[in-house]
């Protein structure tokens, strides 16, 4: 069935009237039903996109307002822990408050366990030399014989957005907008020139917004905090480079 002409001409000019709330749910909801202007697509589902679309964005950078740190316990003969509830992506230092010292990270299970892994596999005290994320699990070695807490520091899941007042969690408020209007408008407009072959205008003109967006916010994020380095010592822990 041919869409509307409302649906794929999009109002250009909504984008220009973002005031100095437009980053609030009821803001933004309104903005995308300006531009797609289809009684179908109801406030509701426009929500749900947005905190879905918040939920990527916030997956794909490390976003200075989502860093959070809490700690996990590692009880005696296991090799791994569950990660925090809120863990999203992106395990940036974990310290052994057992032994006051900080542990080497490896980016994956098989790392760990390979040659340059600690070569002890079990240690009587709570000496927990290195460890590895995979999926919601944090694995340690050597494994202990005497619990072990460790404090992780992460990028946490964004709160998502439920009253006409809250705000995207941890997205920076001027870039916000533009990244979620765009990625949920290509969403819907996906959907809404389904079978119009290579046709999909607005599709393709939101997702190259879209992607402009991310590359803002990547360059900000960049310049903002440069969270790529190490984490300060802040705890005055010395770290541990010995390897037994």
């Amino acid at each position: 069935m041919p869409i509307q002409a409302s649906v794929t001409l999009p109002n250009p000019a909504v984008a220009a009237r973002r005031g100095p709330y437009a980053d609030t749910a009821a803001a933004l909801i309104m903005e995308i039903a300006d531009m797609v202007r289809d009684p179908s697509v109801t406030e509701a589902h426009i929500l749900r996109l947005l905190n879905r679309a918040l939920l990527d964005v916030a997956g794909r950078v490390g976003l200075p307002g989502l860093v959070a740190e809490n700690t996990v316990v590692v009880e005696p003969g296991e090799s791994s822990t569950d990660l925090p509830a809120d863990y999203h992506h992106g395990l940036t230092e974990v310290v052994c408050l057992t032994t006051r010292r900080r542990v080497r990270l490896f980016s994956s299970l098989r790392e760990l366990d390979g040659p340059a892994g600690p070569r002890v596999r079990v240690h009587p005290s709570a000496l927990v030399l290195a460890v590895a994320q995979s999926g919601s699990r944090l694995y340690v070695r050597p494994v202990q014989s005497v619990p072990a807490v460790l404090l992780a520091r992460y990028f946490r899941l964004p709160r998502p957005m439920e009253a006409d007042t809250d705000k995207p969690d941890g997205l920076p408020p001027h870039l916000a907008p533009e990244l979620l209007v765009s990625r949920v408008c290509r969403d819907l407009f996906e959907g809404l020139e389904e079978g119009l072959g290579e046709k999909k205008v607005q599709t393709e003109r939101f997702a190259a917004r879209f992607a402009a967006a991310m590359a803002d916010l990547a360059a900000f994020v960049g310049v903002a905090g440069r969270l790529d380095e190490p984490v300060p010592d802040v705890l005055g822990f010395c770290p541990r480079e010995a390897w037994a």
